[in-house]
């Protein structure tokens, strides 16, 4: 089953099996009569925030919901931008729980079921994840969840696949015209652009320093490229002298392509021929002298290439489509009411 749709809809225990290395979180737990599925530390704070169809959610499982969701994010900004996001994360947050508490109930009430042997396959799929049984108790226990509530929560989540499954098996496949349609339209995401290998050479210049000390560190840099241009090994000169981190891998910086360095370095180095070592460049972080050591042109991806993962590209966001008229469906038959008007979901 495509798991495109499911990530939207049941990202707790999604990240509970990511988080399979053993850092601490929260996920979702028991899903007891009364509740949508929360762990013990969600019902501890048990004020109502939203009631879908009769079913309260609690202030506990909001909370709990969107931190789960900051810790998934916290990777990818930085931690004020991410406290100030915090009251749109907390929408999101009841939007998925609303979302996913309606699915429940339709799966329910289709009939979807699950086999003893489809729970232990799923159950045993998330604990792969984990070095060891000892580590996956403790990534339960930090989630607040008992092994009972973890076992409910992928019975829940593989009923709403089975349903998912089922609305959309209908649909009609990407053809390979659709795909290459899609191909034509956007050639740019199959390119793969110039990138270049280089090493370099760091003296660090501080804010602070004078014009008297920069004339030193650049002078310093001079005698140290002399020693390259008179042939000495590059790895070695830059492991002894470069106070940059790469010196510890003899100044080698890896493949990068534009836009990932300090523009005066990125230009310097993209100017330079294989083996040729660059004048003295000036940045924000001090000088450098730069070695160019290979290079790879940009290339374009042949549609032959990729044109099965852009059929399931396609087929995904069909799928996807599908699974939001859905929920929009069961929204505008259900009766959602929210104790708070400011926790109303997006």
């Amino acid at each position: 089953m495509n798991r495109i749709c499911i990530a939207l809809i049941v990202p707790a225990l999604l990240a509970f099996a990511i988080q399979g290395c053993g850092g601490k979180g929260k996920g979702e737990g028991d899903n007891s009569a009364g509740s949508a599925g929360t762990g013990d530390a969600a019902a501890a704070d048990g004020k109502t925030v939203v009631t879908v169809n009769g079913l309260k959610i609690s202030e506990g499982e909001v909370g709990q919901e969107t931190r789960l969701m900051m810790q998934q994010m916290s990777g990818r900004m930085d931690p004020a931008q991410l406290q100030s996001m915090s009251a749109e994360i907390r929408q999101h947050a009841v939007t998925n729980i609303v979302n996913r508490t309606l699915l429940r109930q339709a799966a329910d009430r289709e009939g979807m079921t699950v086999t003893k042997a489809q729970e232990q396959s799923r159950i045993d799929e998330i604990k792969a994840n984990f070095p060891d049984t000892a580590a996956f108790n403790t990534q339960l226990e930090n989630s607040g969840l008992t092994m009972e509530g973890f076992k409910k929560e992928i019975v829940y989540s593989i009923k709403i696949e089975s349903l998912i499954e089922k609305m959309t098996s209908g649909l009609p496949k990407p053809t390979e015209a659709d795909a290459r349609e899609f191909y034509d339209s956007n050639t740019e995401q199959f390119v793969s652009p110039e990138r270049i290998k280089a090493s370099h050479i760091l003296i660090k210049v501080a804010p602070e320093d004078t014009d008297m000390i920069k004339a030193e560190k650049r002078k310093r840099l001079e005698e140290i490229r002399a020693r390259l241009v008179r042939g000495e090994d590059f790895a070695k000169v830059a492991a002894e002298n470069s106070e940059c981190p790469s010196s510890a891998s003899g100044g080698d910086l890896g493949f990068f392509g534009r836009g990932q360095m300090i523009k005066p370095f990125e230009d310097a180095a993209f100017s330079l021929k294989t083996g040729v070592l660059s004048e003295i460049v000036e940045t924000t972080f001090g000088y450098h002298v730069i070695k160019v050591t290979d290079r790879e042109s940009a290339t374009t991806t042949a549609f032959a290439d990729v044109k099965s993962n852009i059929v399931e590209y396609l087929e995904n966001m069909r799928k996807q489509q599908e699974v939001e008229k859905y929920i929009g469906a069961l929204r505008d038959l259900a009766k959602i009411e929210y104790a708070d008007t400011t926790a109303g979901s997006l």
